[in-house]
């Protein structure tokens, strides 16, 4: 069905970086783990996982990990990266939390 009208609406542009509101372990077990970010805006939520004491990625080895090759910095244990976006989850009348939820699993 065709519309004769449409609205939107400008908003003002954000200078503030996103906050993570909050985080937690969802549910855990031996073999895998489901994690939970709420943050204050939208966001992707980039993420390694690896052995205690490997050394910690730039910003954009997170964004493009093939760089962690090129620069040299991978080193021979296991590493496991990946990202999530986040959807909007209601939780009062007046505020929502953007979630965003990372399964891992095979931790064994």
């Amino acid at each position: 069905m065709p519309f004769q009208k449409l609205n939107f609406e400008i908003l003002d542009i954000d200078y503030e970086a996103p906050k993570v509101i909050n985080y937690y372990i969802v549910d855990m077990s031996r073999t895998y783990m489901y994690f939970r970010i709420s943050t204050s805006e939208s966001v992707y939520a980039y993420y390694m996982l690896t052995l205690k004491g490997t050394d910690i990625p730039a910003p954009m080895e997170l964004v493009q990990p093939e760089l962690r090759v090129s620069n040299r910095r991978r080193t021979d244990v296991m590493e496991i990266t990946g990202f999530n976006s986040s959807y909007q989850a209601p939780v009062t009348v007046n505020y929502i939390y953007y979630d965003t939820y990372i399964l891992f699993r095979g931790l064994e």
